[in-house]
């Protein structure tokens, strides 16, 4: 059954599926930031609390079935909407919570560079148990190896990062759209604290997977706009 059947026979692709799972580990990262902002690990964030986000009876849904760790079924939770219009609408949903909550932290009393570095070892952390949970004790020698690896398990659009170049002793690969490049998240002041703990997650994540391989990261300005480097260096 295609899209174009009644709603509640749709069958999400196995794409839609790894889309839709992508979007729960990114937004529990938010969790992790407010975990640390609150400083209770025991009181989820309450994303209906946003001011600047209004949510559709579907993403209510979402975020309750969530909340209340509830098995939570694609194909049940789009209502009248397609799939990817439900997608589309949850990935900048999350996107626009994420940096809301990186503005309201950052206007507070609390903003100094400790406050930056609580997000950023947060946000380490979350790639490395991602990673964890994903690859066990991860081991991966081969930067090409720890680097599909990445893919499949970042909360990131795969196809937003593309393989540059590969040596022995060296790997490259380019994040073609960062935070920055987003129209919705570019004009905030706290984009580029974003960057900073998306970069975070990426070195936490491949510090699970290997022992062997260091990260460098650099911001390029490309023709078609910027875009962050990251060198996987092999110390073996």
């Amino acid at each position: 059954m295609t899209e174009a059947g009644p709603w509640h026979l749709r069958e999400p692709s196995i794409e839609q599926e790894h889309r839709f799972q992508r979007s729960i580990v990114l937004h529990s990262l938010t969790d992790a930031w407010m975990r640390e902002l609150n400083g209770r690990s025991d009181r989820p964030f309450q994303i209906e609390r946003m001011t600047r986000v209004t949510l559709n009876p579907n993403l209510w849904l979402f975020e309750k079935s969530r909340l209340d760790d509830l098995r939570m079924d694609l194909g049940n939770l789009v209502g009248s909407q397609s799939i990817d219009e439900f997608l589309d609408e949850l990935e900048t949903t999350i996107q626009v919570i994420q940096i809301s909550t990186l503005e309201t932290a950052m206007q507070g009393p609390a903003h100094s560079q400790e406050l930056k570095s609580v997000l950023q070892k947060a946000s380490w952390n979350h790639g490395k148990v991602r990673a964890e949970l994903m690859w066990k004790g991860g081991g991966m020698e081969e930067a090409t190896t720890a680097y599909h690896a990445f893919l499949e398990g970042c909360p990131f659009p795969p196809r937003t990062f593309i393989a540059e170049r590969s040596s022995k002793q060296e790997f490259t690969f380019l994040w073609t759209q960062p935070p920055g490049r987003i129209r919705m998240l570019q004009d905030s002041p706290c984009v580029a604290l974003m960057e900073s703990l998306f970069e975070e997650w990426i070195r936490g994540y491949f510090y699970t997977l290997s022992r062997t391989l260091r990260l460098e990261t650099r911001m390029l300005e490309l023709a078609s706009g910027r875009a962050i480097r990251f060198t996987l260096l092999s110390s073996s």
